[in-house]
């Protein structure tokens, strides 16, 4: 003899282990999940913040290229994290237009930055000479009343935190520069923020 089909109520009845168990298992990877996240940000460190104050170059009119220029600049870096000491080997800077290095130099030794502060870059770069096909690009863009510089930064640092200490990074960090021509940074340049890179 066939059996009465099954009610709903019977059918849900039969079923709903099988979906609480299903349920307590999501939430608890929800949970889980969420948990990990919140580390993970705690402890994940921010890059540092480069940005530029200040740039000049005098001596743009001269003719005999950057032969007896000296390159100023201001640069500041910012620690954004709360707890985690950024440790730099050194700092190097150097000054390109286009594709040509026209200044470098050392800026900064190994130090140890602490959470939420900032330190200044200022230094004064002996320029080098550039050949004569630049000159003459800059000289065109002077004309034109812009001359666009970079200042590249590079390191090596490692994050601190407590006990909790990160393998060594190299840091890459490049500010485009616009120039007037007498020489001097453009309003739109300054406090402009530099893209840094971490490999």
């Amino acid at each position: 003899m066939a059996e009465p089909p099954k009610t709903a109520v019977q059918q849900t009845q039969q079923s709903s282990p099988a979906k609480l168990i299903l349920a307590n298992f999501l939430t608890t990877i929800f949970v889980v999940g969420l948990i990990l996240f919140l580390l993970w940000l705690g402890l994940h460190p921010h890059f540092p913040s480069f940005q530029i104050q200040s740039f000049s170059v005098p001596g743009l009119d001269q003719l005999n290229g950057f032969r007896n220029v000296n390159i100023t600049f201001n640069v500041t870096v910012r620690n954004p994290n709360r707890s985690t000491w950024i440790h730099y080997e050194s700092i190097d800077g150097s000054v390109y237009y286009k594709d040509q290095k026209v200044g470098v130099k050392p800026l900064l030794y190994s130090f140890n930055q602490p959470p939420k502060s900032t330190t200044i870059l200022q230094q004064v770069f002996g320029g080098t000479v550039a050949n004569n096909h630049r000159w003459m690009e800059i000289m065109n863009d002077r004309t034109e009343g812009t001359v666009k510089f970079s200042v590249r930064l590079a390191s090596f640092i490692r994050f601190k935190k407590s006990i909790w200490d990160r393998r060594h990074h190299r840091m890459h960090a490049e500010c485009d520069i616009d120039v007037g021509p007498d020489g001097l940074i453009l309003p739109s340049s300054v406090h402009d923020g530099c893209p840094v890179n971490l490999s």
